[in-house]
């Protein structure tokens, strides 16, 4: 029984850590998104490796890796608060 459990533990970890690089791979210009750090942002720009992210409510650019953005956001829009 010990033996199977220790089978199973590296795929379990494998679906995990594959989840987020399937997200980043599918995001493109217009596309809400949330950092690790928990910024919200349009993306603007993207490059290989970084994007650039406005951030409301005062439009400010901001430079990414690409590896930071944690989810993309459903809704289209940033709503103000």
């Amino acid at each position: 029984m010990r033996a199977g459990r220790q089978a199973s533990l590296p795929r379990r970890l494998h679906r995990r850590s594959e989840w987020p690089g399937k997200g980043v791979r599918k995001i493109q210009n217009g596309d809400v998104v949330v950092t690790t750090g928990g910024i919200v942002g349009t993306i603007v720009s993207i490059t290989d490796d970084k994007l650039i992210l406005r951030v409301k409510p005062s439009d400010i650019k901001l430079e990414f890796l690409r590896s930071a953005v944690a989810s993309r956001d459903t809704a289209k829009e940033v709503t103000k608060v």
